[in-house]
């Protein structure tokens, strides 16, 4: 019975030390990032039938029904998520270009495998965009704001609410960027209004 319950106290102690660290298993990320590729191609499909449907019933002339497919596919098509890349560069902040309001939802995905540098005392030591381990993890750590709230740090895939409506800004956490070389990609994933 005691080795059961260090064996427990072990497991418990090492999930909080993996998720506090947004430690995600290569096997695991590799399910996930199918799983998505598969809704995408569901969704794709889908809205190919209507579009099929859309054409079979203005050929027919039956233009009131293909109205209402037509109806069903912007329907379908305003309430996906919309994702974009954009490389966001160590030496400068990235505006992104895409505009959230107030309570609206996105996610960041960077990848995991880019990597950038600090200047300064780090020049030539790359870290990825959770920064570096020496410093209390955040310099060099990607981040993110909406508008001119304060920055916040990135986690991987975690849904994040606007807190204001303005522009998308990411960026690496350097309070001298000048000397900051590399870049990383970084999913945008934005829910509908």
């Amino acid at each position: 019975m005691k080795k059961l319950s260090v064996f427990l106290i072990f497991f418990i102690a090492l999930n909080a030390y993996l998720q506090a660290n947004q430690y995600i298993p290569s096997d695991v990320q590799r399910v996930i990032d199918i799983r998505k590729n598969e809704i995408n191609k569901i969704d794709e499909q889908y809205c190919a039938a209507l579009e099929r449907l859309k054409r079979r019933y203005t050929k027919a002339g039956e233009l009131e029904y293909a109205l209402l497919v037509d109806e069903l596919i912007k329907e379908n098509k305003s309430s996906m998520p919309t994702s974009t890349e954009i490389t966001v560069r160590a030496d400068r902040p990235k505006a992104t270009g895409i505009m959230l309001k107030k309570g609206q939802k996105f996610s960041l995905e960077p990848n995991r495998e880019d990597k950038w540098g600090g200047g300064g005392t780090k020049k030539g030591v790359l870290c990825d965009y959770m920064g570096y381990d020496d410093r209390g993890n955040t310099w060099m750590r990607m981040m993110f704001r909406v508008g001119k709230e304060e920055g916040s740090p990135v986690k991987l895939g975690h849904l994040q609410f606007a807190k204001q409506d303005g522009e998308l800004t990411i960026y690496a956490f350097d309070a001298l960027p000048a000397g900051n070389t590399g870049e990383i990609r970084v999913n945008i994933t934005v829910n509908p209004e």
